[in-house]
């Protein structure tokens, strides 16, 4: 592990020392938006990552389909919002994606527990046999966060520094 990883990984680890179902009440909570999911965002590796993106233009490259011209940038607030790109690694077929679980993230120690879910294309299902990077972009209050920990269940499944 590096060590500016590190940190992130720490701050994850005391988030899920309490951070079963229903054991944070009490715990503060910022509200996550979602500003978009997509099949094509160059995601590198076969593991789910997080990077904080800080520019309009990173986030309408990250949801462009790369057919042509990207779309607009969804509305940020720059100064009060920190983006979050969530990547679910290179796919061979269709049919993965990433999905918030929650619209709520609890905070502990300055990290944000985000839970998403990766999904799968059924068992049996018939699915494009082409290489595939699914992706979640969010944006959450800036104020008082340093880390963003990505939950998938109970697991960390990545983790981002803000500062």
């Amino acid at each position: 592990m590096s060590r500016s990883a590190a940190p992130a990984v720490i701050m994850a680890m005391a988030l899920l020392a309490g951070a079963g179902p229903g054991s944070c009440a009490g715990q503060p909570e910022v509200v996550v938006r979602s500003l978009g999911a997509a099949s094509q965002c160059g995601g590198a590796g076969d593991r789910p990552s997080a990077r904080r993106l800080v520019t309009a233009a990173e986030v309408a490259a990250a949801l462009s389909p790369g057919l042509g011209a990207a779309p607009s940038a969804p509305a940020v607030s720059w100064a009060s919002e920190a983006v979050v790109l969530v990547s679910g690694g290179q796919r061979t077929s269709a049919g993965y994606g990433i999905e918030l679980v929650s619209t709520r993230a609890q905070v502990r120690d300055g990290a944000a527990a985000l839970r998403v879910a990766f999904t799968s294309p059924p068992a049996g299902a018939a699915s494009a046999q082409v290489m595939t990077s699914p992706c979640l972009v969010v944006a959450l209050p800036r104020e008082g966060l340093r880390a963003v920990a990505v939950l998938d269940g109970e697991r960390v499944a990545a983790t981002v520094m803000l500062e």
